[in-house]
Order: C-alpha cells, then sequence, then structure tokens
C-alpha cells in the first residue's frame, strides 16, 4: 500500500490525537506514528491492523454485481411465493435459490453478500438459506453463472419495471434459472 505524505501527515495527526486521550499505555500509538512518519511501507499491516489491502478491496462494479445477484434472487423468491407449482419445478433446477460466493475465490462477494444481510439487514428473504449455504459460502465458484443469470434477467427488466415485478412469468424465471447451466 502506498501512501502520500498529506495521507500519512493525516494518519498522524489521528494517532497522536487518539494519543491525548488516551491515558496509560500509548507505547504502540507512539510505534504506529513513527511507522507513518517515516514511511516505513513494510509495517502498515501494523498500523492498519485488519483493515484488507487494497487488491482484496471491492470495487464499486463488484458491489454493483452482488446487489444486483440479490435483487434478481429477491423477484425470483417472490414469483416462487406467488406460485407454488412453479416453485417446485424451479426448485429442481441448479440456483434456483441463491448460493452464495465461494469463500476461497470470491471472498469480496461472500463478505459483501453477509454485510449486506447479516449486518444490514438487508435481502432478508435469503436468511431462511444461510444455514444450508454455509452462510453463502458455495464452496464453488458462481460469478460466471450468477453474470449469465443476470444478462437474461435484466433482458427482461424492462418488460417487468413497466408492468411491475410481481407480472413475472413462469417462462421468464425458468429461463433466468436455466442461464445458470449453460456457459
Amino acid at each position: 500500500m502506498k501512501l502520500n505524505q498529506y495521507e500519512r501527515q493525516a494518519l498522524i495527526n489521528q494517532f497522536s490525537i487518539r494519543k491525548a486521550l488516551e491515558k496509560g499505555n500509548t507505547e504502540s500509538l507512539d510505534e504506529k506514528i513513527e511507522i507513518l512518519r517515516c514511511g516505513y511501507e513494510v509495517f502498515y499491516s501494523e498500523v492498519f491492523g485488519e483493515a484488507y489491502p487494497d487488491d482484496e478491496v471491492m470495487t464499486k462494479e463488484e458491489g454493483k454485481f452482488v446487489l444486483e445477484v440479490l435483487t434478481m434472487y429477491r423477484v425470483l423468491e417472490a414469483f416462487k411465493d406467488r406460485h407454488p407449482a412453479e416453485a417446485a419445478k424451479l426448485n429442481e433446477k441448479l440456483l434456483s435459490r441463491f448460493e452464495g460466493f465461494d469463500g476461497n475465490n470470491e471472498s469480496a462477494h461472500l463478505g459483501f453478500t453477509r454485510f449486506l444481510i447479516e449486518e444490514q439487514g438487508k435481502f432478508t428473504e435469503q436468511v431462511k438459506y444461510a444455514k444450508d449455504t454455509d452462510n453463502f459460502n458455495s464452496h464453488s465458484q458462481h460469478l460466471d453463472a450468477y453474470g449469465r443469470m443476470l444478462a437474461v434477467y435484466n433482458s427482461h427488466v424492462k418488460t417487468l419495471s413497466s408492468t411491475g415485478f410481481d407480472k413475472m412469468t413462469a417462462e421468464q424465471a425458468h429461463a433466468i434459472v436455466d442461464a445458470a447451466r449453460h456457459p
């Protein structure tokens, strides 16, 4: 991680304020201030602790992707609630329910999903799948399949947004879910 002089000075100021407010053992804060003052990049992990490195931080596009996937599954869940007979047919298919993301290869997506559902209380219709999906860790990669599903879903969004998402047809729901299997 690179920090410019301004960023280092701003962080030094933050740690100096914290040091002034804390009573007692401030040696670790002195060490962090010195690491930043001298720009010892090799020790930045000591300053930032558990903050993820830049290459593991979720991009805006990745965040939008997760939100779109969860929204798509929200619409599918609503469809299944309104059409129990079709729900049974859909539930026999791969990825008819939200399985989550792979903890090893899609960890930023998985972490964001958990944050949205567990911390922010969004997409609560997915909570019922948490136990069965190892808390949304699919243990297999799903980005490509979700991307194919979203392409089909997005082709129907204009129609659905004008007629109402509650007007999704069985053909549309099956087409979205079937897209997961066809690369």
